[in-house]
């Protein structure tokens, strides 16, 4: 099962080199998308390249 995510992420990340990181930043919502907050400390991963099809495989 680990072997068939990290295969989806190498995919998923030769993909995403084929985009300029700033098209990602055409989303509105990107940074409540992909940004929480837990004990007063925010963790924001919305100014990464990663991209929803990569969330999924960590969610």
């Amino acid at each position: 099962m680990m072997n068939e995510i990290w295969n989806k992420l190498a995919e998923n990340d030769a993909s995403i080199k084929q985009h300029r990181i700033l098209s990602l930043f055409d989303d509105p919502e990107r940074f409540d998308s992909f940004s929480v907050e837990t004990d007063g400390a925010v963790l924001d991963f919305s100014k990464t390249s990663i991209d929803r099809s990569a969330l999924s495989l960590f969610c």
